[in-house]
């Protein structure tokens, strides 16, 4: 048991990490290069429901598996699990709050014509979406470096 705790507990952490390096490092920035503002926005948009039930999933998962490696005494397992429970977090604020808010004031700008711009709103609840989506990130690279320094 201990060893498929411990499979699940890397496959989630690890896909999560690759989600996140490809949409982060990865897609979107190769979106916004090719395409103006706003129809990279709108295909970047697109992608979200996506990557939220990823991160939703695999935080689920983590969270689960590190409650289960805390009741079987694994090395620093509190500590793991406090950081999936951010990630969890995170995920549903973004998925369940950020996203649905951000979108709405898309469909309203274009509702109002091609020429209006985003209101200001959209950017702070973009960059609280950047930030969001950061503290996540450190909350899995601190998940391996846990890893790294104290094992599964």
């Amino acid at each position: 048991m201990a060893t498929l705790r411990d499979l699940l507990y890397l496959v989630a952490l690890a896909w999560w990490t690759g989600t996140a390096a490809y949409f982060g490092g990865s897609a979107t920035p190769s979106v916004f290069a090719r395409f103006g503002r706003t129809e990279a926005g709108q295909i970047v948009e697109v992608l979200f429901p996506g990557y939220y039930r990823t991160a939703l999933a695999t935080a689920t998962l983590l969270v689960t598996v590190g409650a289960w490696r805390l009741a079987a005494g694994r090395p620093r397992a509190g500590l793991a699990l406090a950081l999936a429970v951010v990630m969890l977090a995170m995920a549903l604020v973004g998925a369940l709050v950020l996203q649905p808010r951000i979108h709405a004031l898309r469909v309203q700008a274009a509702e109002a014509g091609p020429a209006r711009p985003l209101p200001p709103a959209f950017g702070i609840l973009h960059g609280l979406s950047v930030v969001a989506s950061g503290v996540s990130v450190l909350a899995a690279l601190a998940s391996w470096a846990i890893i790294a320094s104290a094992g599964l």
